[in-house]
């Protein structure tokens, strides 16, 4: 997405595994960073994005492993 970033922690806040569309296992690892900036391109796998604050995560319908990362905000 054209954005640099710092890793805030070495080790993940969050990790899971997730089955993908195409029924591939995967291991996601989510970290704290920091962005150099804001200014984001989209691109072919990336269409678009947005930022939630913590009320808005909550109303949003989201997996089970992704639901705790409001706890963490």
């Amino acid at each position: 997405m054209g954005v640099g970033c710092c890793v805030l922690d070495r080790v993940p806040r969050f990790a899971w595994t997730a089955v993908d569309k195409n029924g591939v296992w995967r291991l996601v690892l989510c970290f704290a960073i920091e962005l150099e900036h804001r200014s984001f391109a989209t691109f072919e796998e990336c269409v678009g994005y947005e930022f939630v604050g913590k009320r808005e995560l909550a109303s949003r319908p989201l997996s089970p492993h992704i639901q705790r990362l409001g706890e963490w905000l």
